[in-house]
């Protein structure tokens, strides 16, 4: 049983709820908020108990792990001091807004011992390890070509609605840093470590101070290329569609689902039914079936001390891209990614 408490009371918590509920191996017995009255209504309705301050929460001894889901410029900091009290730690995205938070949350974690899962739920969808795998086993040929097309779309209300949402010092960035994370933490994923960026990141629909519309382009250490375009400017949003280029054919996903699956002697499979689910215009569409399988392979990381599967160095790779591609835009340059 890992004992979790949660810091950060907002809507995604529940999503985390709804997962741990599913799993016996998870018990959630601790809830702090900023808001004291949300921890408070959060603790009630899941049977936790509420925690007036963070450090109340961190030195219970009935908290084996936390769970963070607060605005991403405090993830860091909430991270830091849970590693140090030599509690586990997950994460929502991104794991930090700057190269500093990342270094410090790597720090921390290798010198606690813990076990950190930085959340990327569509990793553990089916259509997404199908085409990992085959992709790895070389059914796709020698991949040289990837785009990454998240047209979304959020309203000014929603950046409102939370005030620290498409700040700098509390978002970190907007289109691509919120959004688009997930989508480019599973580019990397199946084409590795990149090379350099060359971006554009502007505003054009909603006041914010962030980029609501973004372009890059991508050389990965492999040689191969990818484009990433992504927005919450387009109406009325589109679902995140990724596409892998090889020399024996290709396949694209939307969502958590293959939309294409045209490889070089191989029958493509059975085309589902139904519309895809997708966040492109609500961020709260969402199913917790994933999360449920990100936290059972963080449960056993945990509890047979092995690797999660997407700890700190799967983390941080998307936000190094992604400042990287912001470094890029203000510059005017190419910018190239170190060889570490």
């Amino acid at each position: 049983m890992v004992r979790f408490g949660v810091i950060g009371c907002g809507a995604i918590s529940s999503i985390f709820m709804e997962a741990a509920k599913q799993l016996a191996g998870a018990k959630v017995t601790r809830a702090f908020d900023a808001n004291a009255a949300r921890a408070g209504r959060f603790a009630a309705q899941y049977g936790a108990l509420p925690c007036a301050e963070v450090e109340e929460l961190l030195a219970a001894p009935d908290v084996d792990a936390v769970y963070i889901c607060t605005p991403s410029g405090t993830h860091a900091g909430y991270a830091v001091q849970a590693a140090g009290e030599g509690k586990h730690i997950v994460v929502e995205k991104p794991m930090g807004i700057s190269a500093e938070q990342l270094d410090s949350i790597q720090a921390a974690c290798e010198k606690s011992g813990v076990k950190l899962c930085a959340v990327s739920q569509l990793y553990f969808s089916d259509a997404y390890q199908r085409v990992k795998r085959a992709a790895e086993s070389g059914r796709f040929g020698k991949i040289f070509l990837a785009d990454l097309s998240m047209k979304y779309f959020r309203s000014d209300e929603y950046y409102r609605a939370g005030g620290w949402r498409g700040t700098w010092a509390l978002d970190g960035g907007g289109a691509l840093m919120n959004q688009g994370i997930h989508g480019v933490g599973l580019l990397l994923g199946l084409m590795g470590k990149p090379k350099s960026v060359t971006a554009l990141a502007r505003t054009f629909v909603h006041p914010i101070e962030v980029e609501d519309t973004a372009a890059a382009l991508v050389e990965f250490r492999s040689g191969a290329l990818a484009s990433i375009v992504a927005a919450t400017s387009v109406r009325p949003g589109r679902p995140r569609v990724l596409t892998l280029h090889g020399t024996k054919g290709t396949a694209a996903l939307a969502e958590d689902r293959i939309t294409e699956w045209n490889v070089e002697g191989e029958t493509p499979p059975a085309e589902e039914k139904g519309p895809v689910r997708s966040s492109a215009s609500d961020p709260a569409d969402l199913s917790c079936e994933l999360h449920r399988r990100q936290l059972a392979d963080f449960i056993r990381a945990v509890e047979t001390g092995t690797r999660p599967a997407l700890s700190v160095a799967e983390g941080r790779m998307p936000v190094d891209l992604i400042l990287a591609a912001y470094r890029s835009s203000r510059s005017g340059k190419t910018v190239y990614l170190g060889e570490s």
